[in-house]
């Protein structure tokens, strides 16, 4: 089977790249590989299929992170946060969903299709996605939580954010540092190709904008889904971040989150004047 291949002048570029040769010869190339995956996953369910298990296997495709592009991977924008998810349940009609899952569902999933039921002495931090396949949505589940602490181990950067449908409210709690470029991404001819040039955008975002962050972030996905006008300070969005920030803080008080306030700051000395 011929490999599928993409021409890198006519390829799609996401918003969160800027134009530049390098960057469009590496988003062909990340096609391709997406492209070889599929054939992959294709061969997996044709074996399934010839071994008779087909119809009594839950299969599960998703990815682990956004694409390895500066602006995806490692951060809780769109292109980091809104991943593949693909799940395939004998017996449930094909469907697409559009509730806001997160992947401590896969856990319960996994254990709600063997017929496991978890000790009730340790309380899974997500719930099964079976009784919502088939289904559109389920308007119960209205936002995620996510968390990120480090990289790799000399790649520190703690954030906490909420994300519902309309916003995304991002919590940076060691902004004084300056955001760690994931080594891959750091050797990518993408991110080579942008650095050369300080002046040039992650698509339309700055790159001293995406460098240095502010303690908070707040972005209006309705009206500005590359979450570009952080409107955190904005006092008519005061009741919007105060909502944001306390569904999120009893998450973190539910999961003991060591960066509760209360615990010292190590780098309050680093805050710029």
């Amino acid at each position: 089977m011929k490999p599928d291949q993409y021409d890198p002048r006519r390829v799609d570029l996401p918003a969160h790249l800027p134009d530049l040769p390098p960057v469009r010869q590496d988003i062909a190339e990340y096609y391709e590989s997406v492209s070889r995956l599929d054939a992959g996953v294709g061969m997996i369910l044709d074996d399934l299929a010839a071994s008779g298990r087909a119809n009594d296997t839950l299969v599960i495709f998703l990815s682990d992170n956004g694409r390895p592009f500066p602006g995806a991977k490692t951060n809780f924008y769109d292109a980091g946060l809104h991943l593949p998810l693909i799940i395939h349940a004998p017996g449930s009609a094909p469907a697409m969903n559009d509730a806001m899952v997160s992947w401590t569902d896969i856990a319960p999933t996994v254990l709600d299709w063997a017929g496991v039921v978890p000790p009730l002495a340790y309380k899974l931090s997500g719930s099964s996605l079976l009784p919502i396949l088939g289904k559109a949505n389920d308007p119960a589940r209205d936002a995620i939580v996510a968390s990120h602490d480090f990289h790799e181990i000399n790649q520190y950067y703690p954030m906490r954010c909420i994300r519902t449908r309309t916003h995304s409210y991002i919590l940076n709690l060691a902004y004084q540092l300056p955001y760690p470029i994931a080594g891959d991404v750091a050797g990518s001819p993408s991110w080579k190709a942008m650095a050369a040039d300080p002046s040039s955008r992650l698509g339309r975002r700055t790159q001293a904008a995406y460098l240095q962050r502010p303690a908070e972030e707040l972005y209006n996905l309705t009206h500005d889904p590359d979450e570009l006008n952080n409107v955190a300070a904005d006092p008519a969005y005061a009741g919007v971040k105060a909502a944001l920030a306390e569904r999120l803080r009893a998450v973190r008080a539910a999961t003991k989150d060591p960066w509760l306030a209360g615990q010292t700051d190590p780098y309050a000395h680093l805050a710029h004047g």
